[in-house]
């Protein structure tokens, strides 16, 4: 909510502590430590994790692709070709991640825009941790920054992993909405897709 008011500096601040906190999340170590204690029930497979996307693509192209024109169709298909015929997109070290990973997330003080704390890890997990570096609608100098202080190994592709999570981040709300029957939730995907097609013309 404060995010616009931030003076530059003090978002470059914040930048810096929520790279460093990727760090410690996305650490080799402590993903090496949850699969030896076995806290997960089945290892995260790169194979499996191509799979998933293939499947998934192919039930949204279903469900989604009537209600889409032409232009938005041929965007999405290559947006998910592209990323599905790339093998190096599939060639990083799982991690874990926040799962959920916005400003909505972050706490700021509204006083002295200071980070005060990270909420809501329920879709925390073993996956990709691309998808907790998608903060384009911050800016790029923001973006860039949070990269510059993560330490660990981002992996083959991260900036097009990242490019093809954000692309798709539209497709939920038309998701739910139609198996719903909420015309806003539609309605609020088909905007976001608008906003997102736009952007990527602008990407790094």
């Amino acid at each position: 909510k404060c995010f616009d008011k931030i003076p530059q500096n003090k978002k470059m601040t914040i930048a810096n502590q929520i790279g460093k906190f990727l760090s410690q999340l996305h650490s080799i170590a402590l993903y090496e430590n949850i699969v030896k204690e076995r806290i997960i029930e089945y290892p995260f497979s790169l194979i499996e994790y191509r799979k998933d996307w293939q499947k998934h693509f192919e039930n949204l192209s279903v469900l989604i692709f009537p209600i889409l024109s032409e232009k938005q169709q041929r965007w999405i298909n290559k947006l998910f070709i592209d990323f599905l015929n790339n093998q190096e997109n599939f060639n990083f070290q799982p991690s874990v991640v926040h799962g959920d990973f916005d400003t909505s997330n972050i706490l700021i003080n509204p006083q002295t825009y200071e980070l005060t704390g990270i909420i809501d890890f329920e879709d925390s997990k073993i996956y990709d941790p691309a998808v907790d570096f998608i903060f384009y609608e911050q800016g790029e100098s923001f973006h860039n920054q949070i990269l510059s202080c993560f330490k660990e190994k981002k992996g083959s592709n991260l900036n097009e992993r990242i490019k093809f999570l954000y692309g798709r981040s539209c497709l939920p709300y038309m998701e739910f909405g139609l198996k719903s029957n909420l015309d806003e939730m539609i309605d609020a995907g088909i905007k976001r897709l608008n906003k997102i097609m736009a952007k990527f013309e602008t990407l790094p």
